[in-house]
């Protein structure tokens, strides 16, 4: 039986890594951009925004060109939450040893973290600016509900590639719904593999993890740059010699935090 000495961290830390990422969801539609340093909870990552120009009327000859004094803007993305995953193995070199094994261990922390990661993400919803969107789904037309969605991201003025983020019982509805699903073409390939893909230029997803107060789930639509999002796995994975049993128990820490950087690129569903 292995002994914390013989523990090898970098391999779990990077298989921990790897197997997040592909847990992960709603990361997908954050943006990464102001990660930083983080070094512990209670960091702060600082955004900085520049402050909006207007363009003014010019007559030749006549106009005096005057120079305003743009101020840029600055938030504040702070590193408030905090997570571990521990658990206990008989015989670590076994698990080590065991490819399968050990992505199977690894794999189940990465899951237990990236929900946490999403669910955190989903309660953004809470910050954000634009109107929502309600989904009545015994009688509303969800393609409807994503163009209006869309919609109220260009009347905010905004532009570029947009997401929605859906839950399996919306992303049901969309399956359904004939307007997204036709007898060739894209439709038919949608019928076959049951992917939705880009619906009205929104890239669509879909996650379990979304907020859901009294029977309403609050899904999101917006663009890639209405949410920040910086992470940090805090050290290296451990392991540890239990006292009160002959085991020993692995533990991981992560952090994280997220910044809705402007609620006007930012919209909720609201699936009922």
């Amino acid at each position: 039986m292995a002994y914390p000495d013989d523990f090898i961290p970098e391999i779990w830390s990077t298989s921990i890594l790897d197997n997040l990422k592909k847990a992960l969801v709603l990361p997908n539609i954050v943006d990464l951009r102001y990660a930083g340093d983080i070094a512990n909870v209670g960091d702060t990552v600082r955004i900085q925004g520049p402050s909006q120009l207007t363009a003014a009327t010019y007559t030749d000859g006549v106009t005096t060109v005057a120079y305003g004094a743009p101020t840029s803007t600055t938030r504040s993305l702070v590193i408030d939450q905090d997570y571990y995953v521990s658990f206990s193995v008989d015989d670590l070199d076994e698990v080590q040893s065991n490819v399968d094994l050990l992505t199977l261990y690894t794999r189940e922390t990465a899951y237990a973290l990236a929900k946490q990661i999403d669910t955190s993400i989903g309660a953004e919803y809470a910050n954000a600016g634009l109107a929502a969107v309600t989904v009545t789904l015994a009688s509303t037309d969800v393609y409807d509900a994503v163009v209006d969605a869309r919609t109220n991201l260009e009347n905010a003025d905004n532009a570029g590639d947009y997401f929605i983020v859906v839950n399996p019982a919306m992303y049901g509805a969309m399956l359904k719904n004939t307007k997204f699903v036709s007898a060739e073409g894209d439709g038919a390939v949608l019928r076959r593999t049951g992917t939705v893909g880009t619906i009205a230029g929104m890239q669509v997803y879909v996650s379990n993890n979304l907020t859901t107060i009294t029977g309403t789930t609050y899904g999101l639509y917006g663009s890639f740059t209405a949410v920040a999002h910086a992470r940090q796995l805090l050290g290296q994975p451990e392991a540890i010699r239990l006292e009160s049993s002959f085991k020993t128990g692995i533990r991981a820490r992560m952090a994280w935090g997220n910044k809705v950087v402007d609620g006007n690129r930012l919209g909720t569903f609201e699936i009922a």
